[in-house]
């Protein structure tokens, strides 16, 4: 073991789930590195999951087995009643509860005011084994419920229908511009039936088992929630970013279609953390905003990235979640995809050069042996 403080890394489902079956000498020479304490793996709840859904239950167990037989392994605490094991928004409540220490504080002085408050559990591998195991086989039996939706949100979210410009500019007010009748957004929506089956077919996951009453269904539910809003006498505009939950006094100047997606998206999150605190409801709005939130601005950026990706693959959803660990944790492998939207995604935000430098991924598991070497020097 190094005199140097031990590094915290995560690794990617992939990894472990190859770990777990290669007995070649550089897969040893690996298990190694993980075992000598310079390297710490760092678990989620998120990458967990992803490794007990496999079907088959033979290599669900090999992984259980190789994580047992670790010396030593971190995880984040879980908040209160929901899972013992944190992932993406228990970072985020870190981050929270900075924000309301430090009125006003920018992105980065919440970053790293949370780094020192972020508290890590450790433990060895057969503790973390014992704890847990109960609690792994529910969610080993949860599993298919868990991925089930997985693959056709994380298309729908990627694709954006013909037509929709996500940088065109919201007007002021509704007298500033024109509105279609339903009838015809109906009709324009319904439109791209045929284009929207085909990119899920062609583009979508292969996971995807029925293109044709997935676009059906997130169509039919576009008409039936602007049904509602053209059928109200009030402003049409404003009723749409109500019915968001967006505000005009927390938009940028100018704002665009993204800009009002993004936000209600945010606001979608904070209600969640105020069910998950016991806070009441709209609070955190009050003394929150997107540009304070660290991991946020991550998720962010790289979720626009990812949406300028031709293919959709379900293994995005999880990669969104896992990449803001990497403002914290010394190094979080991810695969060529992601890598390459990290990469592009960098020029845009300050935090975005941190998880660049800390981001990997695995060419060949030589390649990996010696990430993991520099990881544990630097």
């Amino acid at each position: 073991m190094s005199i140097l403080r031990p590094k915290t890394v995560s690794l990617d489902t992939s990894t472990w789930g190859l770990l777990a079956k290669e007995q070649s000498l550089e897969a040893r020479h690996i298990r190694g590195i993980l075992s000598s304490g310079d390297i710490i793996p760092f678990f989620t709840d998120t990458v967990l999951r992803e490794l007990f859904a496999h079907e088959n239950n033979d290599i669900v167990e090999a992984r259980l087995e190789m994580i047992r037989r670790l010396p030593f392994v971190t995880y984040l605490r879980g908040c209160g009643n929901h899972a013992s094991i944190g992932w993406l928004l228990d970072l985020r409540e870190t981050e929270i509860a900075v924000i309301r220490d430090l009125a006003g504080a920018s992105a980065k002085e919440v970053l790293e005011k949370a780094r020192g408050q972020i508290e890590y559990q450790f433990c060895s591998g057969d503790d973390f084994f014992q704890r847990f195991h109960e609690e792994w086989k529910i969610t080993r039996l949860l599993a298919p419920s868990f991925r089930a939706n997985t693959p056709e949100i994380t298309a729908l979210t990627q694709f954006p229908l013909p037509g929709v410009d996500l940088s065109q500019k919201i007007p002021s007010a509704s007298d500033e511009v024109s509105f279609r009748s339903f009838e015809d957004f109906r009709h324009l929506v319904l439109n791209h039936y045929e284009w929207l089956v085909q990119k899920l077919r062609i583009d979508g996951d292969k996971a995807i088992k029925n293109p044709e009453q997935t676009a059906a269904s997130f169509l039919h539910e576009i008409c039936a929630n602007m049904e509602n809003i053209f059928d109200s006498r009030e402003d049409i505009l404003e009723k749409i970013l109500a019915e968001a939950g967006v505000e005009r006094t927390r938009l940028p100047p100018k704002p665009t279609i993204d800009d009002i997606g993004f936000e209600s998206i945010f606001i979608g999150y904070l209600k969640t953390h105020e069910r998950r605190l016991n806070l009441p409801f709209g609070s955190l709005k009050q003394f929150i905003c997107q540009e304070q939130v660290p991991s946020w601005l991550v998720w962010k950026e790289v979720a626009r990235a990812i949406r300028r990706l031709r293919k959709s693959e379900a293994s995005s959803f999880n990669d969104k979640l896992m990449l803001p660990f990497a403002l914290y944790l010394d190094g979080v492998e991810v695969d060529k995809r992601i890598r390459n939207c990290v990469r592009e995604a960098a020029p845009s935000d300050p935090l975005m050069g941190i998880v660049n430098d800390r981001v990997f991924r695995r060419k060949t598991l030589e390649d990996l042996a010696a990430t993991l070497k520099k990881i544990a020097g630097s």
